[in-house]
């Protein structure tokens, strides 16, 4: 439910959820937030996904909390080997969810293959069961018994050698579609 800004100092509520509260803090110092403020603000957030087919691109970055993700370059976001993308709103899957990550993959990133994780609203990390490589695309299948609930998908890569640029650079994110 934050959409951080670094040109910005904001105030911050962690709980269950991770609202910006800056504007309730300029507006009455807090006097009024309690539970049921609180309650509407995650309620009055909440971005509702397409269920059965949605796609994570440079278009709709800002419906999720992400991390490790550089900035756009022309379509592209580079990641830092320990990306995350983070649900405001509920994605449930059933049983199986199909994973293909789209990526740009230049000779030194020739040899990186990503690694998917889905944690749940209950903390349970579910990894791939299915992986597959087909050009600058990855497929991934994920496997539970029970509906899952996601909270955050992980994107793991080993990191390449960029020693002219000063970020830690793995490998360009072009979008993640999930699908059920």
């Amino acid at each position: 439910l934050v959409n951080f800004n670094k040109n910005d100092e904001q105030v911050i509520y962690i709980g269950n959820h991770i609202i910006d509260i800056t504007n309730e803090y300029l507006q009455d110092s807090l006097k009024h937030f309690d539970d049921d403020r609180i309650n509407q603000l995650i309620s009055a957030k909440k971005i509702h996904y397409d269920q059965k087919k949605l796609v994570i691109s440079n278009d709709n970055f800002n419906d999720f909390v992400t991390s490790g993700f550089y900035d756009n370059e022309n379509g592209i976001r580079w990641t830092d080997g320990s990306a995350a993308i983070g649900f405001i709103g509920d994605y449930i899957t059933m049983d199986t969810l199909h994973i293909e990550l789209n990526t740009y993959m230049p000779p030194v990133c020739k040899n990186i293959i990503p690694e998917i994780l889905v944690t749940d609203r209950i903390n349970k990390t579910y990894a791939a069961v299915f992986i597959k490589r087909d050009g600058d695309k990855f497929i991934f299948r994920l496997q539970s018994e029970m509906p899952i609930k996601i909270q955050k998908i992980s994107i793991l890569a080993d990191t390449i050698d960029a020693s002219s640029d000063k970020r830690i650079l793995s490998f360009p994110f072009i979008s993640l579609e999930l699908r059920k």
